[in-house]
């Protein structure tokens, strides 16, 4: 699912909140040490990403993740303008924020609901700098967003 546009930050019981990170969708496949990469538009990406695939590929169980990758400057920000150069300056810091499982054990899980999904791929998901869970909250959006924008939500 893409992010939801909205004209300000709001807080609702029902919705969880997550980072939104500034580089490009990948679909991760894994299945018995091998892995393949994928774009939003499908396009097969795994020889661009050697060592995402790598870290990848201590995943146990087979299964389909979504995420983001991004380039992180020295702050450990994610910067797009950093992804783009990524491919010719083998020194850019790549990870890949993942945020959802998609299948597991061969069986589609996006029926199951958010939480639940999130919580089987933190099992599943290897302990690498390569790779990161990207964490949420529950209900406080308005925190969430003045943590990462520094600014008051009048100024929105």
């Amino acid at each position: 699912m893409l992010a939801t546009l909205v004209d300000k930050p709001f807080d609702s019981a029902e919705w969880v909140y997550e980072t939104k990170w500034d580089g490009f969708r990948l679909i991760a496949e894994a299945k018995r040490g091998s892995v393949r990469l994928f774009s939003r538009n499908g396009i097969e990406v795994t020889a661009r990403y050697p060592a995402i695939a790598q870290a990848l590929r201590a995943v146990t169980e087979p299964c389909v993740i979504d995420g983001e990758l991004v380039a992180l400057d020295a702050k450990g920000r994610s910067r797009f303008q950093l992804l783009q150069n990524a491919l010719r300056d083998e020194g850019t810091r790549l990870q890949y924020c993942v945020f959802d499982l998609l299948f597991l054990g061969g069986k589609d899980v996006r029926g199951k609901p958010l939480l639940e999904r999130k919580r089987l791929l933190k099992q599943v998901l290897p302990s690498t700098s390569l790779l990161r869970y990207s964490e949420h909250i529950r209900e406080k959006g308005i925190a969430l967003f003045l943590l990462y924008n520094r600014s008051s939500v009048e100024d929105v």
